[in-house]
């Protein structure tokens, strides 16, 4: 791109143009177009501010928030700077410096809506559950009909098992925004802990008509048709997840298990294994890699497993009741070996 001028003025127009590409899908031609002002301009605030902006938009949270540091060096009472640094700091587990950044907006502008929603979030990120539901109410007094607030209100409800409470806020969100997929998300899982799978599916697949890139909904949808037994319908959604979202650990192993329970067991020892490639910690995967290696007669590597499970948890009953099955098999074949044996005529 040809950097018109040297002058103040051009450079302000330049960094508009940045600003476009930044919230317009190309954040890092946004990026390329900031540096090369700042070479010439180093301290323009608006310009290290929309840089943040595009390093934000690519979730490389720790440079923007370094940018806009900058940004408030050069103008400290910039509000919009301030929460999204507060932003950047509760993507990367910053809380203390999230809330303080939080706080500092709200105490200039204590109704600021979107700042308090965001505050929100981020008590309901440190399981201070009561901070995060006032906030939410506190925006639904300033504002009624602002979606998001019930939105998250229904969330933070459902998190705690309100499900009734859950299903009349998201209910709301859904009649002041009948696409806000969140919602209807939110919803679904409170109908599914009620009981109402019917009507849960139903939300579920709004969701994804609302937006077909919800990674979430179709793992929800997909975790749902498995319950019902449904395991094609199960591994279609799950696959569309993993489509969307192939770094997400939860997807593969979801997929895993509605493999074994379908009778794919060498996909699902596929999935398991790329779940615990990229999460090695959780040991979901390992109990459905087992139960498939058991199904396919690996009987030591089912063990393996099975007893990985069950080291980290000696009460889970799945891994137990597997690995019960494992020596059953395995006593079975002992026991037949030594009849064959006996029945050979001695030499």
């Amino acid at each position: 791109m040809s950097w018109a001028g040297s002058g103040r003025a051009a450079q302000l127009l330049d960094s508009w143009i940045a600003y476009f590409h930044a919230v317009g899908g190309q954040p890092e031609l946004a990026v390329q177009e900031c540096a090369a002002i700042a070479a010439k301009t180093p301290n323009l605030y608006g310009n290290q501010a929309i840089w943040a902006l595009a390093l934000e938009k690519q979730k490389k949270y720790a440079e923007a928030i370094s940018h806009y540091d900058r940004a408030l060096r050069i103008e400290s009472k910039c509000l919009e700077a301030l929460r999204r640094r507060g932003w950047c700091h509760m993507m990367i587990y910053n809380h203390a410096l999230a809330l303080t950044d939080y706080n500092a907006v709200l105490a200039v502008e204590p109704d600021d809506q979107p700042t308090i929603l965001d505050r929100a979030m981020e008590y309901h990120n440190s399981q201070k559950y009561k901070q995060a539901i006032d906030d939410c109410r506190r925006v639904i007094e300033i504002n009624g009909k602002n979606e998001f607030a019930w939105g998250q209100l229904g969330d933070l409800q459902a998190h705690l098992k309100q499900w009734k409470e859950a299903h009349a806020s998201a209910s709301q969100a859904i009649n002041l925004a009948p696409t806000f997929t969140d919602a209807y998300q939110t919803r679904a899982w409170a109908d599914q802990e009620m009981g109402n799978s019917v009507e849960a599916l139903a939300d579920l697949t709004a969701a994804i008509a609302s937006d077909p890139t919800c990674d979430a909904a179709y793992y929800s949808r997909g975790y749902l048709y498995r319950d019902q037994k449904q395991y094609d319908k199960s591994i279609a959604d799950l696959s569309e997840a993993i489509k969307i979202d192939p770094s997400n650990p939860f997807y593969f192993c979801a997929r895993g298990c509605a493999e074994v329970r379908n009778g794919n067991n060498r996909q699902a020892i596929a999935d398991c294994t790329r779940s615990i490639a990229i999460a090695p910690h959780r040991t979901h995967p390992y109990l459905s890699r087992g139960e498939a290696y058991n199904n396919s007669g690996y009987y030591d590597l089912a063990l393996l497993d099975l007893n990985h499970v069950i080291d980290h948890d000696s009460s889970n009953v799945e891994a137990l009741t597997e690995r019960s099955k494992v020596y059953g098999i395995l006593e079975k074949r002992k026991l037949a070996a030594r009849a064959m044996a006996r029945s050979q005529p001695r030499k």
